[in-house]
């Protein structure tokens, strides 16, 4: 009976050795199968980070890239701009300006007001490129005006505030608020036109409208005439003077903008 107990015995331990063994065995081979594959992934992750490196350099070679187009563009526009300031002067205009724009000027910004609201501004820089500026009148560190002679006689103003295009005027005399003591509402645009030629300009842009909102520039100040169209001819509907040369207007989103027309005295027509 011991012995048959104690072959059992031996029998159990040798079954539990095989046991062992064989896990045993089994572990090792998923030891190599787990190294082979810990050696595939350590191989893709040094791979892919390989990859995101060569990606993340070539990034900051186009960052760096860019970053030099925008530094030369920037460059640029600041000579292009120190180049145009370059024409602030106090000479008499008859002695700076040497060429006269065509009527397309006035026809594209006679009308013209800033409005903070509106997709289209007008920069100082682009304005330049369009109608190439002469001369240039500082009235203060964020305000000045330029004076453009036109091919059909006059002179036409445009006001900068922080270098983007305000407001213009067109002049085509000197004239005063005592030019018109006999006009009066009701009278036809055409008593305007005998006394300020540039009204001409007015009604040719305006004239499918029918309404016209015209700015007389004067030596003592600013006048508004509106007209309405009435049986084929415009017509004075009102008039106000802004003898300080500004002039209050709503904004859509901004509330009013003042526009100041005032210019030096030496820059009125003759």
């Amino acid at each position: 009976m011991k012995k048959v107990i104690y072959l059992l015995l031996i029998c159990a331990v040798v079954f539990t050795s095989c046991g062992v063994n064989e896990t045993s065995g089994l572990s090792e081979s998923q030891k190599s199968l787990s190294a082979d594959s810990l050696s595939d992934d350590s191989s893709k992750t040094d791979e892919s980070e390989t990859d995101e490196e060569i990606k993340e350099s070539e990034n900051i070679e186009v960052n760096n890239s860019l970053s030099d187009n925008e530094k030369e563009y920037e460059n640029k526009v600041k000579q292009d701009y120190d180049n145009i300031l370059k024409n602030i002067t106090d000479k008499p205009l008859d002695d700076v300006i040497s060429q006269s724009m065509p009527d397309t000027l006035p026809k594209n910004y006679l009308t013209y007001k800033f409005d903070p609201a509106l997709s289209c501004l007008t920069e100082f820089i682009s304005f330049n490129k369009q109608y190439n500026i002469e001369l240039i009148r500082k009235l203060d560190d964020n305000r000045m005006y330029t004076v453009h002679k036109l091919d059909s006689g006059g002179l036409f103003y445009s006001f900068f505030n922080n270098d983007l295009l305000y407001n213009t005027a067109y002049a085509c005399k000197k004239l005063s608020y005592s030019d018109f003591s006999d006009i009066k509402a009701g009278d036809s645009i055409s008593r305007v036109e005998q006394i300020d030629p540039c009204t001409s300009m007015w009604r040719d842009i305006n004239k499918d409208n029918g309404t016209i909102n015209q700015n007389v520039l004067l030596t003592d100040g600013l006048l508004f005439i509106n007209y309405k169209l009435q049986q084929g001819e415009y017509y004075i509907a009102g008039m106000i003077l802004f003898d300080d040369f500004k002039m209050s207007v709503p904004s859509i989103d901004n509330g009013d903008i003042v526009f100041d027309y005032s210019i030096l005295p030496e820059d009125y027509p003759e």
